[in-house]
């Protein structure tokens, strides 16, 4: 009899473990990553674009990623594929970072669990973080290649910058955007983000 219910004992253990271990694993795997993770986020590296050129364009792939786009006609990439900027692109002398002329875009890949909800909330906290030094631009979904996106920027009026931002989380990465102009840039600017965005495959 006490043989029978150390077995029955040991059995009832073993599926309480391996339940434990499945439910461990299904919430692990459904787990959103916390805001304050993101920094820590692993990005995709540099290795894993390649560019393609032809006689009519340049293509940036990342097959891993499932991310393919086009580099605007004649604008200048830079070290890596994911930042370049127009040819009329000049630099401000004091810092390198700040655009006197010209269109500036940069992409970054996150290994991020998030749904775009939740990021909305995060991103919104953050931009009225700025607000004492910058005046923020409405927040709005957009479709990008088959994939619900997040748009929203803001203008920094003391160095003449406006940023403009799209985040599309899918279900493990954030593939954001980010176009950076002179504010007296905004418009031309503008229409050449919306140009490249057409250009954007997410699969």
């Amino acid at each position: 009899m006490n043989k029978n219910i150390s077995k029955n004992i040991l059995l009832f253990l073993f599926i309480f473990l391996i339940l434990g271990m499945g439910g461990f694993f299904i919430w692990q795997k459904n787990r959103k990553t916390p805001a304050e993770e993101w920094g820590r986020a692993k990005i995709s590296p540099k290795g894993d674009y390649v560019i393609k050129e032809t006689s009519e364009d340049r293509t940036v792939e990342n097959e891993k990623a499932g991310l393919s786009f086009r580099v605007p006609d004649s604008w200048i990439l830079k070290e890596t594929p994911t930042y370049f900027y127009s040819p009329d692109a000049k630099f401000s002398e004091k810092r390198s970072d700040i655009l006197e002329q010209g269109c500036e875009i940069d992409l970054d890949i996150s290994y991020i669990k998030i749904d775009l909800d939740a990021l909305e909330k995060v991103r919104r906290v953050n931009v009225s973080r700025l607000s004492s030094a910058a005046s923020n631009e409405e927040f709005k979904r957009v479709e990008i290649s088959n994939h619900s996106a997040l748009r929203y920027g803001f203008r920094v009026e003391n160095l003449k910058i406006s940023y403009t931002w799209i985040d599309l989380p899918t279900q493990n990465q954030l593939y954001t955007i980010l176009l950076i102009n002179p504010i007296q840039e905004q418009e031309r600017c503008a229409i050449e983000l919306d140009r490249f965005l057409e250009t954007v495959s997410i699969k």
